[in-house]
């Protein structure tokens, strides 16, 4: 195991502008041996207890890639939902 992959699980949180502050995005990225895998979900902003689980990306080449797609699915979701 490499140092970088201490890294990782990486969670990222995404502001959810026109909605309640009391939530937030998160994007969790995980890193195996060959690919990134991400685990998307709706959170409280206080304790980020898990709101709504929105959905997974799996396999993608780069963490970036992986962030991009997640990103790209919480905002469908939101879409859909408002």
């Amino acid at each position: 195991m490499q140092n970088s992959d201490y890294e990782y699980p990486k969670e990222m949180y995404i502001e959810l502008i026109g909605l309640s502050p009391d939530f937030k995005g998160r994007v969790t990225i995980y890193k195996n041996l060959k690919a990134y895998d991400a685990h998307i979900d709706i959170v409280t902003a206080q304790s980020s207890k898990i709101f709504n689980h929105v959905g997974r990306v799996y396999s993608q080449p780069s963490e970036k890639e992986a962030f991009d797609l997640s990103y790209m699915k919480l905002k469908i979701y939101l879409k859909a939902k408002s």
